[in-house]
């Protein structure tokens, strides 16, 4: 099963962390689908690396995914997708 690339944050949420039990009205971690591979047309089957790349120049962030050739099994080739992410917030001062 194919999980999405989701942007996350902790920002404003709860944190549970020693807590033995919830009680459900905890905030949960934000999250943000950045690419829906299966509305693509693209098959990124077995991604198993993922990295932020440079900044591109219309101010957006590239990630790249690598998927894994599973040793040629089925077919499989490596391959890499280059997704641009777009609505970060600089923290870097750059």
């Amino acid at each position: 099963m194919l999980h999405p690339p989701l942007l996350t944050s902790t920002i404003g949420a709860t944190d549970v962390n020693g807590k033995e039990a919830l009680s459900g009205t905890e905030k949960p971690m934000r999250k943000k689908l950045l690419h829906d591979f299966t509305t693509s047309g693209t098959d990124a089957d077995n991604v198993e690396g993922i990295t932020w790349g440079p900044r591109l120049p219309d101010g957006s962030r590239s990630l790249v995914l690598v998927t894994d050739d599973n040793f040629g099994f089925n077919g499989g080739a490596t391959k890499f997708h280059l997704l641009a992410v777009r609505g970060l917030e600089r923290h870097d001062g750059r």
